[in-house]
């Protein structure tokens, strides 16, 4: 059982009155009807095991933060705070030796209350630093009558970000080396105050999880056949599941990879540019450009997805002609490299500015080929109220910027192995790569090539069109001029011509292809759990 608050609560309502339970092993005292069902299981399961195997073991139910015995006045959301699920209102008789324990899932991000109450936040664990995980922890051992186990907690290495946590402990937007530390540190506050234990959540990656923030974007009965790199629910493993039957490109600024696929420029050579390779897998689409020079350029990769919509100027580049154009990779730097999306196609735009009125909405965002493109983001929050009387105050709509690419190493052999890596551009052999992961190009289902619609239509965000591929082309522009250099295709009379792009197409799957690879977090937990135990 894990702890849902509406299914507690209307079993209570609809049992009320319900007597207490006295079993062989088991009873409760003072209990809800909820809590008396849990025990008559306990008490079923108990007597199963005796009269059968003539054992006994130590017996539990999962609980979650949301129906734990404690009262939460900063909890923003009455639906995570509105019912508790008690074990201290069940107790064992003489007959049932082991005994019991509490048992629940507890993660540092979320609910809310855990980021906004001043006791946790205010709470020093043993390292004399506030945490506000621990200071949970600690508050949860102080209540229970028994001891507390933390059946579950973890740290997802998605790309995409889920929530945050006031510490930086967030749930998504994490190195693979950043879950380790933190999943250690954690395990430190499980131990340090006196847990039962502390089980990390998980052992393998699952592609099939869907996050509140992502769920709208893609199809859900094809999820399982692909990785969605944005989605925080599907990257808690320390295994991971990489997409392919082996790593099929390292972003590492390198041509190695691309001639073992025996990979062709998907252009002719032109004055800057020298090739453009495309390929593809279960999670990403890879590009991989070279040119003559990178020193003082400022590369473009500019998409055409769905046809009949797309933005024919580039505000980056003002000086280009061309249509169509629904996306743009701006590789310019570290600290400046960008996706952007038409702001008729952004996704995030449609759902908090038009249908949810949570953003403030920008004139003409719902006319075709508008000039304007935004940065792809995705919310956080919603709006808000915490805490009681004089402590009350509204939490304004949070949301990030996750079309930001970082600039990595994403081989994982690598020393400076980066699995967040979006980009490696490697200015002294001329070599820029790319990856980008299909939800970034609204791209539903990439192993049938279904991507989003038009949003503006009557289906908005439940429409899909299927396409025959993606075309790309890429633009080289002077980092000092902001002049074009240099253009794939090549311009004619001073315009690009989308019949010109090239289309790259890959094969539809319905099963997906994947390798399996330990995360560095994996050997970081390992060296914890070590350490731990010999200091016993």
């Amino acid at each position: 059982m894990n702890g849902d608050p509406t299914v507690a609560l209307s079993t209570n309502e609809k049992h009320k009155g319900m007597k207490d339970f006295k079993g062989q092993y088991i009873y409760t005292e003072k209990g809800n009807p909820f809590e008396i069902w849990l025990a008559q299981l306990m008490e079923k399961t108990i007597s199963y095991e005796q009269d059968k195997y003539d054992w006994q073991r130590p017996m539990s139910f999962t609980n979650w933060v949301t129906t734990d015995l404690l009262t939460h006045p900063y909890e923003p959301s009455e639906d995570e705070d509105k019912v508790s699920v008690n074990p201290n209102l069940i107790h064992t008789t003489k007959k049932f030796e082991p005994g019991l324990f509490a048992s629940y899932h507890i993660y540092p991000y979320y609910p809310d209350f855990l980021n906004y109450e001043p006791r946790y936040l205010a709470y020093q664990d043993h390292r004399e630093e506030k945490n506000n995980y621990a200071g949970y922890l600690q508050n949860m051992k102080e209540v229970h009558h028994m001891p507390v186990l933390v059946a579950e907690f973890g740290i997802p290495t998605s790309r995409g970000l889920t929530h945050r946590n006031v510490y930086g402990w967030d749930q998504g937007f994490h190195t693979e080396q950043e879950q380790g530390k933190i999943l250690s540190r954690l395990y430190e506050d499980i131990v340090e105050e006196k847990m039962a234990g502390g089980m990390v959540f998980t052992w393998q990656d699952e592609w099939f999880k869907r996050t509140w923030n992502t769920m709208e974007y893609d199809n859900p009965n094809r999820r399982p056949f692909w990785t969605n790199l944005q989605t925080g629910e599907q990257h808690f493993g320390l295994l991971s599941f990489d997409p392919g039957t082996k790593l099929k490109v390292k972003v590492d600024g390198k041509s190695d990879d691309w001639k073992k696929l025996n990979s062709k420029s998907v252009y002719k050579p032109s004055k800057k540019l020298k090739a453009l390779n495309i390929t593809s897998d279960e999670g990403y689409l890879y590009l991989h450009v070279s040119a003559k020079e990178m020193e003082n350029q400022k590369l473009y990769f500019l998409f055409n997805t769905i046809n009949n919509q797309g933005q024919s100027k580039i505000p980056q580049i003002p000086s280009l002609k061309t249509k169509g154009i629904d996306f743009v990779a701006e590789l310019n730097g570290k600290e400046d490299s960008h996706l952007w999306i038409d702001s008729y196609y952004d996704t995030y735009y449609f759902s908090y500015a038009h249908q949810l009125q949570m953003i403030p909405s920008v004139k003409g965002t719902d006319t075709k080929d508008n000039g304007m493109f935004n940065p792809i983001r995705i919310a956080l929050n919603k709006e808000l109220a915490i805490g009681e009387g004089k402590n009350k105050r509204t939490i304004p709509f949070d949301a990030y910027e996750t079309g930001k690419l970082q600039e990595g190493n994403s081989d994982p052999n690598s020393s400076s192995f980066d699995s967040l890596a979006d980009f490696k551009v490697n200015e002294s052999s001329g070599i820029a790569e790319l990856r980008i992961p299909w939800a970034l190009l609204n791209v539903k289902d990439p192993s049938q090539k279904e991507i989003m619609g038009d949003i503006w239509s009557k289906k908005g965000l439940e429409s899909s069109e299927k396409i025959k591929g993606i075309q790309v082309g890429v633009v080289a522009v002077n980092k000092k001029s902001n002049d074009v250099d240099d253009t794939f295709p090549t311009q004619k009379k001073g315009e690009l011509l989308l019949k010109d792009f090239y289309l790259y197409k890959w094969k539809n799957w319905e099963y997906p292809t994947f390798h399996e690879r330990i995360k560095p977090s994996y050997f970081i937990l390992q060296k914890t759990y070590g350490r731990l135990q010999a200091e016993e």
